[in-house]
């Protein structure tokens, strides 16, 4: 997913990175090569940890998100 909003993302001036366009959970889908489930239930996951924001079919990438655990 990192990879994912490194090549589509863009920088806001909050450290978050904003996909700029709508992407259905099924598209996603397709481009990682998983199912609909399993990526509905990774970006539900990342949005309930805070990392990731999901409305309207507008992902945004909070610094959080960014973050190593190994950089506590």
């Amino acid at each position: 997913m990192k990879t994912f909003e490194a090549d589509l993302g863009q920088l806001q001036p909050d450290g978050s990175s904003k996909i700029p366009y709508p992407l259905r959970i099924k598209e996603l889908a397709v481009m990682s090569g998983t199912s609909r489930e399993t990526a509905g239930q990774i970006v539900k996951y990342l949005v309930e940890q805070n990392l990731i924001d999901y409305e309207h079919k507008r992902f945004v990438f909070k610094p959080e998100f960014f973050q190593d655990e190994d950089d506590d």
